[in-house]
């Protein structure tokens, strides 16, 4: 898949009824319950039992929102270069992660 989009899927149980659902309530819902698009790409990505949803343009394939389902951040969100250092490197990177340690 093009964009490493592959990386993006969690193999697991068919998430093919919780897709459609999610879909059908979208069709079914009035304009005046509209959600805010964070919460639209959660739950898009709850529903395909993905890690995450976002937008591109058609044209041209540029990300222009991505949104990691749950709360968890990731890391090309606080470090803009990230993917092109990525992509541009021979061998793997070492990213530290900044994020905030979870308490069980």
């Amino acid at each position: 898949m093009a964009g490493g989009q592959e990386q993006l899927h969690r193999p697991g149980a068919d998430a093919s009824r919780s897709a459609l659902d999610f879909v059908h309530g979208l069709l079914c819902q009035a304009p005046t319950q509209a959600v805010c698009l964070d919460e639209l790409l959660t739950n898009l990505a709850a529903a395909f039992a993905a890690s995450g949803a976002g937008l591109a343009a058609l044209a041209s394939g540029k990300v222009l929102v991505r949104h990691p389902a749950g709360d968890e951040r990731v890391p090309w969100a606080e470090d803009e270069h990230l993917v092109r250092r990525v992509q541009q490197s021979p061998t793997a990177l070492s990213i530290l992660d900044r994020r905030p340690a979870r308490c069980s």
